[in-house]
């Protein structure tokens, strides 16, 4: 797997800076069912999720995440590909935790509509 140099996060048309990892969750096209005598597969609408560690600052006003839908978030990869997700909505927030730095970290969870780039 590719490591993460740059994160690109427009929201309103501004960029989040602050943003510490990464998560793209995965894309499940088809599930497990249990049938009368065998196991079957049924297919499901696939929603991506993608989901981000912010910083904390202090003196530094902090965005409202759980008010925000229709965001567009862009991945940008060391050798140059990129992931877009288009349509987010927030879907939750994480507690606050502190890293070895004693710096705050909060985690932030989107679910998007439409997922396009690298596979």
């Amino acid at each position: 797997m590719a490591e993460v140099s740059i994160v690109h996060i427009e929201i309103d048309g501004q960029e989040e800076v602050n943003i510490k990892k990464v998560y793209e969750g995965k894309i499940v096209k088809r599930k497990a069912v249990n049938l009368m005598h065998r196991t079957g597969k049924i297919r499901v609408r696939s929603r991506p999720t993608v989901g981000f560690d912010l910083a904390i600052s202090e003196g530094v006003a902090e965005r409202n995440y759980e008010d925000m839908e229709d965001v567009a978030i862009s991945i940008i990869y060391e050798d140059g590909s990129r992931v877009r997700y288009q349509g987010c909505s927030h879907e939750s927030t994480g507690e606050v935790t502190y890293d070895e730095e004693n710096e705050a970290i909060k985690r932030i969870d989107f679910i998007a509509n439409t997922r396009y780039g690298r596979e």
